[in-house]
């Protein structure tokens, strides 16, 4: 199952006026997820870097559901059903 992911916060930049707009790098960057996920739990960073490579900001990454990983042999009895053709 695809998880949805949400920035925890927004980022803006503010630029005066006739400025060159930066040219900025994003760098996603998840955590391991061991057993499950519960609403609101931080999964990873956004490390938003300018053109010369320094970091700028970093943005947390959440999720709005919760999330239980499968054990193996659930995995494992998903994957079967998937290769005989039984949904």
């Amino acid at each position: 199952k695809d998880i949805d992911l949400y920035l925890v916060s927004d980022y803006k930049i503010l630029l005066k006026k006739g400025s060159d707009v930066p040219n900025y790098s994003y760098e996603v960057v998840l955590n391991k997820i061991d057993n499950s996920i519960r609403i609101n739990d931080i999964v990873g960073k956004i490390l938003v870097k300018d053109s010369d490579g320094n970091e700028v900001t970093r943005l947390d990454i959440t999720v709005h559901e919760e999330y239980k990983k499968a054990s193996f042999l659930k995995l494992l009895k998903h994957n079967i059903k998937r290769l005989i053709g039984v949904k």
